[in-house]
């Protein structure tokens, strides 16, 4: 009864355990999804598969030396071998998509930094497929535990027979990695190419498929536990949400539920624009179907009713209302918000413990669906054939009900979230269209930063902020950066580590990349401070500056730089050594301390602006 708590509670451990070492695969379904997707070179794949088939050979040996094992690698009684083949591998294919989004994905900048609820993710993934595939394949999802439960014995015992159905199993499972590495690279286009125009086009596109696949595997895990495990439905499910969350929770904003998109559209959330809302609405209601009609394949014609027995409609619409509410409002409230524009690592487990709150309080009362489309999904694959079967109208009223008021409480309990249709129009800066700039800082990552007001604030609540004493770049530099269109005479003064030029060698000068002045991990950030500081000063860079006070004047020791050319707009080394000779008449002390600076460091940088600095 809890070999599916144990089997997702070992692979949590053991994810936050390895996680940081080798990404804690343990299953070479999960390995071959890396290595297509381009994380993991052939060599180490390799030698991941080997270590994966020894680790469940010594593993099933050591169990044989005390027990008898009792498990074989074939189908539950009552199904042929292709049932179990096809939920196999689907489900495989689900826990290595989960696995790709939480630990391979790029760092989205929605985030606060990258997730830390991987492990977790994975435990309720593994949790949630096991629910659903055991009562058909025994659940075993790990072509090498496949493998290992089936030959060792035979071996042991002397009995060796043909491994027919553990080479079948395995081969469905390999077949879900690669969907799953497929898949991965759909869903985000960023881990496929570094063409800002071909992410662009392939935005929504991969929000929609994002949503065609929670949709779809929340149907498909609910149509198999409903029928075979009723007393785990809303756990198994809960559980589905919380790990498609923290995979999706960056893409499409993991919605899987029409209700949700309606709280979003009328919260005017920055992340969904009105005709994405309705493309939304379309792609899950056509998941919920497909997901529906294999449902009934895997149990071989075998439905359900949408409405329990033995409650009034009152009772039924009120419960499925009230807790719809609460999963939209916990959905709306967690996503991303429109000043911070940071999506909490909470999100997913936000999402995941309302769904089960919903389905432990009122499963027996209304079913706990709280989905127009799992409602509309449930009465259509029984095709309608009941008297009352269009009262799935009735849930879909409901449950949208909740969704609209969830938006009017947002409202009403954070004014400040609540934006104009127009400024939810304007397109949102997510992990197709974005420009990092080095790693985000520690304080960044854990969310501890005290973040200020305007853009700097935004950046360093992107998880774009480079080292800490850089300064965060403005939001029209962002853009520039982004869309490739970079103005040379700022890129020119990066390229000179600070210093200025004229006007004609400004425009003679190859403007470097982001990664040439910065580093690919930011380690150049500190030598590069002057240019920075200089590109994002308010005053035009050819204007003349003036200096700032000897007694402010305090180079930091990592600059570095020398005394050169004095530059354009600006006074000589002459001018430069009379002015320190005659601030040092005034005092004696200054006198001395103006002239070694100016000796050792060269002429002090202009004035600069301390709101871009902050």
């Amino acid at each position: 009864a809890y070999a599916g708590v144990i089997y997702g509670c070992a692979v949590a451990a053991l994810t936050y355990a390895m996680g940081r070492v080798s990404h804690g695969h343990f299953n070479p379904a999960i390995t071959i999804a890396a290595t297509m997707t381009r994380n993991l070179s052939l060599l180490h794949a390799f030698m991941y598969l080997v270590m994966h088939f020894i680790g469940a050979f010594a593993g099933v040996c050591t169990y044989l030396l005390f027990f008898d094992l009792g498990v074989k690698v074939e189908p539950a009684e009552g199904y042929d071998i292709w049932h179990p083949l096809a939920v196999e591998g689907l489900f495989t294919c689900f826990v290595a998509f989960v696995h790709l989004n939480t630990l391979h994905a790029k760092v989205a900048p929605q985030h606060a930094g990258k997730t830390q609820t991987y492990g977790l993710a994975m435990g309720c993934a593994v949790f949630a497929a096991h629910s659903a595939t055991s009562p058909i394949s025994r659940g075993f999802l790990n072509p090498a535990l496949a493998i290992g439960i089936d030959i060792p014995p035979q071996i042991l015992s002397k009995a060796f027979e043909a491994p027919v159905n553990s080479c079948l199993y395995m081969a469905a499972q390999v077949s879900g990695g690669f969907l799953a590495g497929v898949l991965f690279l759909a869903v985000r286009p960023s881990e496929l190419s570094s063409n800002i125009a071909f992410r662009l086009a392939a935005r929504v596109y991969s929000k929609l498929l994002g949503e065609f696949i929670g949709t779809f595997m929340l149907v498909v895990t609910l149509g198999l536990t409903v029928l075979q495990q009723p007393a785990i439905v809303p756990w198994a499910a809960a559980c589905l949400l919380l790990s498609l969350g923290c995979s999706l929770g960056a893409t499409s904003g993991a919605h899987f539920n029409p209700a949700v998109t309606v709280a979003s559209v009328c919260a005017c959330r920055p992340t969904l624009s009105l005709s994405e809302g309705f493309l939304y609405l379309v792609t899950q209601a056509g998941a919920a179907f497909a997901g529906a009609v294999l449902v009934r394949f895997f149990l071989s014609g075998a439905t359900f009713p949408l409405k329990p027995a033995g409650y009034r409609w009152d009772q039924i619409l009120a419960s499925e209302s009230a807790f719809t509410f609460v999963l939209c409002f916990a959905h709306v409230s967690v996503s991303v918000m429109k000043k911070s524009r940071v999506l909490s690592d909470m999100f997913g487990l936000a999402q995941g413990f309302a769904f089960l709150l919903g389905g432990l309080s009122i499963g027996k009362i209304s079913g706990g669906w709280l989905n127009p489309a799992v409602s509309l999904a449930i009465t259509g694959a029984r095709e309608f054939e009941d008297a009352e079967s269009w009262s799935c109208l009735y849930y879909v009223s409901a449950q949208l009900g909740g969704g609209v008021l969830a938006a009017v409480a947002l409202l009403i309990t954070q004014p400040s979230e609540f934006c104009s249709r127009r400024e939810a129009e304007v397109p949102f800066e997510d992990e197709c269209t974005s420009v990092r700039i080095g790693k985000p800082s520690d304080d960044v990552a854990d969310g501890s930063a005290e973040q200020p007001d305007d853009d700097a604030g935004e950046d360093r609540a992107e998880g774009r902020q480079p080292p800490s004493s850089l300064p965060s770049s403005p939001r029209s530099a962002r853009k520039d950066v982004s869309e490739g269109k970079r103005e040379k005479s700022d890129w020119a003064v990066l390229q000179s580590g600070g210093g200025h030029m004229s006007r004609d060698e400004d425009e003679q000068s190859n403007a470097p990349s982001v990664e040439t002045v910065l580093g690919r991990d930011g380690s150049n950030a500190h030598s590069s401070l002057e240019g920075i500081s200089l590109l994002f000063a308010e005053t035009p860079r050819h204007e003349a500056r003036h200096e700032p006070p000897w007694e402010q004047y305090e180079p930091p020791k990592s600059r570095g730089y020398t005394s050169g050319r004095a530059p354009s707009g600006t006074k000589s080394d002459g001018a430069l050594s009379s002015t320190a000779e005659a601030t040092a008449h005034r005092d004696d002390a200054p006198k001395a301390a103006a002239a070694a600076l100016v000796q050792e460091h060269g002429p002090p940088l202009p004035r600069m602006n301390r709101g871009a600095m902050a």
